[in-house]
């Protein structure tokens, strides 16, 4: 069935709808598996540090690897975000030896400015701050080459699958045997290495051998649209965990850290679908919203709203069962961001479809509308030592970028 086949499915009526959400492609069954278990597995390595570790070390943790992640975001001017829509519709699927060197200098500045701020945070962890010099750009270049695999067709699900299991085979056995901080932190590092060697050393596609390059020119055209969507996309899914760790003492990071475990974990099922459906819904969508995209997002509301219906249900056994007594205060936290959840994925899920089908600027406005919410609440609750206040935030925040992306796609549905 060709693609416009499948729209005139849709169109029908409900008799055909089941039929149009469910054609998807082999590939992207295994990209979307690859990505919730690699988040999994993740995940599993963050309770694990939440149990072994203490709270305040886990909130440093929590500090180290989200600065990271935004440090590198940032100066990377959402260049794995231009690879995957300029190499799924000009064939630019990998970036230039300019872009390369520029984004590469700007990620080590990155490094530098992290290893001063534990240096200041905590000045007797001299070890983890040599760590954490190299880590944004070892997160940089993982992103590209994963989502310049995606652009290809590569086999991208075995590379985000690695980096996962590298970190839980390394960091686990040397957190239960350690408890220490450093060596989870260098075990990420090593997971990030590996898979991007992984990815360089895998043979190449026909696509892969393509003279075309993204240059400088192409990706400040792609930033210029889309870069303040795609990281106001990540602040809006951590600007309360920034405020709280940046403000807030290390023991309360850390119980907010365990509250938002399970929550992040399942939130990202948003972001997973839509790369998952990115690269058809780039090649097939003529810069409109592809049918398919509206009922996976209705089908994926409906079952993170039934999980976060459980999780606040079982809140005090499976905190204190996951983490122990200790992280017994962050039960409450749980609750409101459990009724976030639905709302929280709905947001990354319709950002990542947005920015697949050319419309990165209707993204920057519902991601920014998010983070600006979710920043006043945040410097709200932390400045009146309000944890609680904080975590309703995000509630807010995801409700109101949900209405303004539904509206933007379904303004852009095609017909």
């Amino acid at each position: 069935m060709t693609a416009d086949a499948r729209h005139v499915a849709i169109a029908k009526g409900p008799s055909t709808w089941l039929t149009s959400i469910g054609t998807i492609e082999p590939r992207e069954i295994w990209n979307f598996s690859a990505l919730v278990v690699a988040q999994i597995v993740v995940a599993l390595v963050g309770l694990a540090s939440t149990r072994y570790l203490s709270p305040s070390d886990k909130g440093l943790f929590t500090a180290a690897y989200l600065w990271a992640l935004v440090g590198q975001t940032i100066v990377g001017l959402s260049l794995p975000n231009a690879l995957l829509f300029y190499g799924a519709a000009e064939g630019r699927a990998r970036p230039s030896r300019h872009v390369i060197t520029i984004l590469g200098s700007a990620s080590l500045l990155c490094g530098m400015a992290l290893a001063f701020f534990v240096s200041v945070h905590a000045p007797d962890h001299l070890l983890l701050e040599m760590v954490l010099l190299p880590l944004p750009t070892a997160m940089l270049a993982f992103e590209v080459s994963t989502y310049s695999a995606l652009a290809q067709g590569r086999p991208f699900y075995g590379y985000r699958l690695a980096q996962g299991l590298v970190f839980a085979g390394v960091g686990v056995p040397t957190l239960l045997i350690t408890h220490n901080v450093t060596v989870l932190t260098a075990a990420l590092l090593l997971s990030y290495v590996v898979s991007v060697l992984i990815t360089l050393g895998s043979p190449r596609s026909a696509a892969a051998t393509s003279p075309l390059r993204l240059g400088v020119r192409q990706l400040l055209q792609w930033s210029l649209r889309g870069h303040a969507g795609l990281t106001l996309s990540l602040l809006a899914t951590r600007l309360d965990i920034l405020f709280v760790t940046l403000l807030l003492s290390t023991f309360v990071a850390g119980q907010y850290a365990a509250a938002a475990a399970l929550p992040n974990l399942l939130a990202y099922s948003g972001t997973a679908m839509g790369l998952t459906l990115a690269r058809r819904a780039t090649v097939h969508s003529g810069r409109k919203t592809p049918g398919f995209a509206g009922w996976w997002g209705a089908v994926l509301f409906v079952g993170n709203a039934l999980i976060a219906t459980i999780l606040i249900v079982i809140r005090n056994p499976l905190i204190t069962g996951l983490f122990g007594a200790p992280y017994a205060p962050s039960t409450a936290i749980l609750i409101p961001l459990a009724v976030a959840l639905p709302f929280w994925s709905l947001a990354a899920y319709e950002a990542q479809v947005l920015a697949s089908v050319g419309r990165p600027i209707h993204q920057t406005i519902g991601q920014g509308i998010a983070s600006l919410v979710l920043g006043i609440g945040s410097a709200y609750g932390v400045a009146h030592q309000n944890v609680q206040f904080v975590a309703w935030s995000n509630v807010a925040a995801y409700s109101c970028s949900v209405v303004w992306q539904s509206a933007a796609l379904s303004l852009s549905r095609r017909r």
